[in-house]
């Protein structure tokens, strides 16, 4: 029996037969369009390390265009990076930036070193000259040798322990046969345990797990344990002496090479400790040392070299100060020799150079000794020294004498003269003798004259001249001096002084016009002492000073003032001590403007104690210094005043 198939059948059987191969295809399309997205994906991570490197070869043009599309994107994924966990990117750039900071570091201090150099290169005591010396013959710097002198240290054990367990992972010693010795696990332990207390105890809230929470060093007797802490591990020296700061920057550099040779083996380590021994040698290195060797020390010898050149600076200064001292003794003895000459008056003595020239100036009368006649009794060489004296006439009784002595043997020559004269009228004469002796008696006669007049002339030209150097002097040496006033005689041979002076100019012209009465009168009668009234005016300038507070507090101007008193109270004190005299002074608080006077007293009795401890600061004693409240309201607002009283309290200064 035959079946007739379903017409539905026979058409699938048809669509099968026509159209199978093209609906596979779009089914298969179909599907890899699903797909696409994760396909791309694979795809991607397969093709991009080719990619890139199909770009670098592509020129550097090229390369630039895809390292500025990807600058964006990496500089954004570090920041999150470092935002969401910045222990990741720290431990991956921690043996990279170590080494850098480190030598930026060092260059820092290399240039720090320079400028120490140069700084203690002037350094001249025993010891620095001897290390000095010693230094150049080690061929060091003399900054590294002061160092090595004074830094000498030894480290003696080397323990690196992981940093969060505190497992000891290598321990290096001095001596090979303590590496071995079980307790270096006990005190990696207490290390640990030591770190972790100090952390716990003392370490703030917020530091969190910051390197700079850490313990990074203690010290017990005369040893010091120096730590350094990496991301996972931590190294701890055990040194004997004071370590300098450089061996701190080796074990960080060690430290880094640490984690460089045993960062794999950490990661996958499993507690077995052979995997770690072949880094014991890089730990060795941290076993450093800094200590002056007996080579080095025998190479500091050759000290005498700076001790003779030391001597020779020596001997040399040496005879230079006692040729100086002895030349300036002879000439100090010279010049006394000189100015106790009568009729020589030294105004000046000029140096030019130390010892080496010198020159006089002054008056001196003609018939005085001349100063350069007595240079070789005193052993001056008389290249050395050159006199400028104007002529002068002294009244200094031998020269008065020596004058008229030759004014009398001068009356005696005419006196002859006349006698030979009344002789030759005695004898019997021809007229033409008698015109003879006439003519001889005429030439006589104008000779004499001639004679006479021109030593008058002489003697008052010399006279005039003395006396306008003697006003020069005198003027030049007190007319500088306040109040002073100076006038002479007619004839010149007074000076008289006069003037109101301060106690110290009054002393000081009285001292100084003595050695004038040696050349002429001297009238010291119209000199004052003018202290009483200088102490009068500075007691009533004291009283008219007052600190006014006006922005309620010493501003600039109030602090002038306080100045100003103090200045004024020294003065005060310095005249009254040369009249034996003694003040104490009154801070007076004046009433402020207001009612309320309860408030304000203590608001016056506040200025007042400000007045007085400025007074107390600039030196006075406080048994000097008083405090009032002033009730008169004339004085109001006028803030805080002084008063000078007398020591027993009888003078005051006057008020404004």
């Amino acid at each position: 029996m035959s079946v007739e198939p379903k017409s539905s059948d026979t058409l699938s059987q048809l669509k099968e037969l026509m159209m199978g191969d093209e609906r596979r295809e779009l089914d298969d399309l179909r599907a890899r369009l699903e797909n696409l997205d994760e396909e791309s994906v694979d795809r991607l991570a397969l093709d991009l390390a080719p990619a890139l490197r199909r770009r670098r070869e592509m020129g550097e043009a090229e390369f630039d265009e895809l390292v500025a599309a990807l600058q964006a994107g990496t500089e954004s994924a570090i920041q999150r990076s470092v935002s969401q966990d910045k222990a990741k990117l720290s431990k991956a750039l921690f043996p990279i930036m170590g080494p850098a900071i480190r030598n930026y570091v060092m260059d820092l201090f290399r240039g720090m070193v320079e400028e120490l150099n140069e700084t203690i290169r002037n350094t001249t005591s025993a010891e620095r000259l001897k290390w000095r010396a010693q230094a150049r013959m080690a061929g060091k710097s003399y900054s590294e040798y002061v160092l090595l002198k004074t830094r000498s240290f030894r480290v003696e054990e080397v323990y690196l322990m992981q940093r969060d367990t505190g497992l000891l992972l290598l321990h290096a010693a001095r001596n090979p046969e303590e590496e071995a010795d079980g307790e270096a696990d006990l005190v990696s332990g207490m290390f640990t345990a030591i770190r972790s207390f100090v952390r716990d105890s003392f370490a703030s809230e917020d530091a969190g797990d910051d390197d700079a929470s850490e313990l990074d060093s203690f010290s017990f007797g005369e040893r010091e344990v120096i730590i350094e802490a990496g991301p996972s591990m931590v190294i701890a020296a055990v040194a004997h002496g004071v370590p300098p700061a450089s061996a701190r920057d080796e074990l960080k550099g060690i430290l880094e090479d640490l984690h460089a040779e045993m960062a794999d083996r950490l990661d996958h380590f499993s507690g077995d400790m052979t995997l770690l021994e072949s880094s014991r040698p890089t730990l060795r290195r941290a076993l450093i040392e800094n200590r002056t060797t007996a080579e080095e020390t025998e190479k500091g010898g050759g000290l005498w070299r700076a001790w003779l050149a030391l001597g020779i600076i020596g001997a040399v200064a040496a005879v230079i100060a006692f040729f100086g001292m002895r030349e300036q003794s002879r000439w100090n003895r010279f010049e006394a020799a000189v100015r106790s000459e009568p009729g020589v008056a030294v105004t000046s003595v000029e140096n030019d150079g130390w010892w080496r020239h010198r020159t006089m100036r002054g008056l001196r009368d003609p018939l005085a000794v001349d100063p350069a006649s007595r240079l070789a009794e005193f052993g001056i060489d008389a290249e050395k020294a050159s006199f400028d004296f104007a002529p002068m006439v002294s009244m200094a009784p031998e020269f008065v004498a020596m004058r008229e002595a030759k004014e009398v043997e001068g009356q005696k020559q005419i006196l002859a003269a006349l006698g030979a004269l009344r002789s030759d009228l005695g004898k019997t004469l021809t007229p033409d003798d008698l015109v003879t002796l006439g003519g001889q008696i005429d030439e006589n006669l104008n000779a004499l004259r001639s004679e006479t007049q021109a030593a008058e002339t002489r003697r008052a030209q010399m006279e005039a001249e003395s006396l306008k150097m003697r006003e020069a002097m005198i003027l030049s040496q007190f007319g500088a001096i306040d109040g002073l006033e100076i006038s002479f005689s007619e004839d010149g041979s007074e000076a008289r002084f006069s003037g109101a002076l301060e106690a110290e100019d009054f002393e000081k012209v009285q001292a100084q016009v003595k050695p004038l009465a040696a050349l002429m009168k001297v009238d010291t009668s119209g000199l004052n002492d003018d202290s009483g009234a200088r102490m009068t005016q500075l007691l009533s300038e004291i009283g008219a000073v007052s600190v006014l507070f006006q922005d309620g507090s010493l501003n600039q101007d109030d602090n002038d003032r306080v100045v100003e008193m103090v200045g004024m109270l020294r003065q005060l004190d310095s005249l009254a001590a040369k009249v034996g005299r003694r003040f104490r002074f009154e801070v007076v608080a004046h009433p402020l403007i207001g009612a309320n006077r309860e408030a304000n007293r203590v608001v016056e009795k506040n200025r007042a104690e400000q007045i007085r401890d400025r007074l107390l600061e600039a030196g006075f004693a406080e048994d000097r210094i008083s405090m009032s409240l002033s009730e008169d309201p004339n004085r109001a607002g006028d803030g805080v005043s002084l008063k000078a009283l007398a020591g027993q309290g009888g003078e005051e200064a006057p008020e404004r």
